[in-house]
Parts: structure tokens; C-alpha cells; sequence
């Protein structure tokens, strides 16, 4: 009986199917903008915030509900900058353990020193910040 040699000519196939599913994979990394309505007036003002560090589909985006906001009327921008919006606090806490340690003897008594348990504890506060643009419909 005569066995076929399937690793052969395989080697263009696994290259074909790799080449078909690269344009599958080009919309996963693609970059979503990100801004939201804080406060909105309808026609009259509003507060959009972004992140921080944020880019230039972030702003455009932004600029985006402004002007759907004032419909007709131009938006006017009043104020933008860094907002704290909150906190968030991360703490640690370290234990040791007392014991005794032998550090000699007297008349063949064992001379002992004593430690007491030791707890160690920080906490570090972090300022939670958002860039937050503040409008008007003129």
C-alpha cells in the first residue's frame, strides 16, 4: 500500500490561510475615542470630559457632541483643564513575628532577649483627574 506525504506541499497552504486572515486582524488594535457628557443643557452649555492624556479622536469626538448639543448655535468654549474627580487610596501592611534570641548563659542559665511582634502599615492617596471642557451655545 502506498502512503501519501501530507507535509509536502503544505507549506503554501498554512502561508494562504495566514495571508486570508491578516485583514481580519487590521480593526483589532484600531484606536476608539473616548469622551463623555458630564453636563449637558440642552441649546445652552454643557461639560465634556476626556481622559487625561488624551488624543486628538478624543478632542474631535468631544467637539462632536458640543456641536450636537448647540444644534444651530456655535459652540464657544469657556473653560478646559484638569479636573480631580475623586480618590483612590492603596494600603499595605507588613507583620512580623516576636521571638527570642539566645545571646549567651549565666551559670548555665541561658540568657534570652525578647522581641516583640512588629506590624508595619502605609497607605498612599492618589488624586483621580479627568480633562474636562466646559462650553456655551452662542
Amino acid at each position: 500500500m502506498k502512503s501519501k506525504n501530507f507535509g509536502k506541499n503544505t507549506k503554501p497552504l498554512i502561508i494562504l490561510s495566514i495571508l486570508a486572515l491578516l485583514p481580519s486582524c487590521a480593526g483589532m488594535n484600531k484606536y476608539r475615542p473616548y469622551a463623555r457628557n458630564v453636563k449637558k443643557k440642552p441649546g445652552r452649555s454643557g461639560v465634556v470630559a476626556l481622559k487625561l492624556e488624551h488624543r486628538k479622536e478624543d478632542r474631535d469626538l468631544a467637539l462632536n457632541f458640543m456641536n450636537s448639543n448647540c444644534g444651530s448655535k456655535k459652540s464657544q468654549i469657556t473653560d478646559e483643564g484638569e479636573v480631580v474627580i475623586g480618590t483612590t487610596t492603596n494600603s499595605n501592611s507588613r507583620s512580623r513575628e516576636g521571638g527570642s534570641t539566645q545571646f549567651g548563659s549565666l551559670f548555665g542559665i541561658p540568657l534570652k532577649s525578647e522581641t516583640a511582634d512588629q506590624t508595619s502599615k502605609t497607605s498612599t492617596t492618589t488624586q483621580e483627574k479627568e480633562w474636562q471642557i466646559t462650553y456655551k451655545c452662542s
